[in-house]
């Protein structure tokens, strides 16, 4: 069974800005700005002066307010619309935000325990996983979701099954250490009987189980194992499955909750949709968004104008590699308007990066520490 960690924003480093500086604001500043996002986020609409200083009983005057407001405008934090009085943040003040005044934040432990439950029966099932990463992630984050399957340097064998057909037909299964399963209908030399084929395909699975291809070619070359004419048969149908797996395993990306995103005011005109819509559509271009040296559990967030992707200028993702770092490791994360809960959106990726990393740690030996 997987273990259960409370996760949390506490600890979490957010990275990308783009070498952004940012200005030291008054505490009153900060105040502000943090009411102006929280605001803004929770409503979609532009957030005045009399209503702050109204809500939150700032005991300030609406023309303090105003001038503290003026201010924050001309250093970049907020903007004004031109069809209204109030403010709303800018890519630089939501940036400033995260990085200096949000709050920790933490899932309801129930939502943790119920987002790892998930994921219990479909332990061996790598495509499942992928699948049901993003719907969750999606439906907890309320955007988009988007994840990679994990790579690879080299597939390692986790586990052999013979299973007697007909007209001396061996079905070969050959259950990978990241849950990847190939399968191959073979002639072996040699008694076709259940019980037989059972006992080589034990007997193998503890010589060659964690290792990869080469391994198994070298160790077999070298004298190391000793294998009948049948098993030495076996062996070699599972190299081939195993090096065919290395040779597909290129790194694609999957998302889900496009309707999740769809109902938000920010995208009510048809060239924001069809823009994410096209954006979603250029996989490959995922795959190079975070920076190879990103480390597990920590968040890669990009805002608006700060998206490589021209498409994303009005979104925000937020994304975190997961998996065991030299070993199997995909990205996974959210993208939404940058009118986005970034508190909830930070810790429910970082949540997910954790389950994805124990699942494959669980199934990769060679990966825990």
């Amino acid at each position: 069974m997987l273990r259960y960690t409370p996760i949390s924003t506490r600890g979490v480093r957010v990275l990308n800005g783009r070498g952004m500086n940012v200005d030291e604001l008054t505490p009153r500043q900060q105040a502000l700005l943090t009411m102006i996002v929280r605001d803004y986020v929770s409503a979609a609409n532009p957030v005045g002066s009399e209503a702050l200083a109204r809500h939150y009983r700032l005991g300030l005057s609406p023309a303090t307010v105003r001038n503290e407001m003026a201010e924050l405008e001309r250093l970049g934090y907020i903007s004004h619309p031109h069809t209204s009085a109030g403010r709303v943040p800018t890519d630089r003040g939501y940036r400033y935000f995260v990085t200096r005044l949000m709050d920790e934040f933490e899932l309801p432990t129930e939502e943790q325990r119920t987002i790892r439950h998930q994921f219990h029966q479909v332990e061996l099932e790598l495509d499942q996983w992928i699948h049901l990463a993003a719907s969750v992630l999606a439906r907890a984050a309320h955007n988009v979701a988007l994840v990679t399957t994990p790579i690879t340097r080299q597939c390692r064998l986790r586990h052999i099954e013979l299973l007697a057909l007909q007209d001396q037909l061996v079905l070969l299964l050959v259950v990978l250490q990241e849950g990847r399963l190939r399968q191959q209908i073979i002639t072996p030399p040699g008694p076709g009987d259940e019980g037989d084929l059972s006992k080589i395909a034990h007997r193998l699975t503890a010589i060659f189980g964690a290792l990869s291809a080469p391994a198994i070619e070298t160790k077999v070359a070298r004298g190391l194992a000793v294998l009948s004419a049948t098993e030495r048969s076996v062996v070699d149908q599972v190299v081939k499955l195993m090096r065919q797996a290395d040779a597909g395993s290129g790194q694609s990306a999957h998302y889900e909750g496009l309707i999740e995103v769809l109902g938000q005011p920010e995208f009510a005109r048809a060239e924001k949709v069809r823009a994410l819509v096209e954006a979603l559509e250029q996989r490959d271009a995922w795959l190079g968004i975070v920076p190879p040296g990103l480390p597990s559990g920590e968040i890669w967030l990009s805002i608006g104008s700060e998206n490589q992707l021209s498409l994303l200028r009005d979104c925000s993702l937020v994304l975190a590699r997961y998996g065991v770092e030299e070993s199997a490791s995909g990205v996974l994360g959210v993208i939404g308007p940058t009118r986005m809960p970034y508190w909830r959106a930070i810790a429910t990726v970082r949540c997910l990066s954790a389950v994805m990393g124990d699942l494959i740690t669980t199934l990769s030996p060679w990966g825990r520490s």
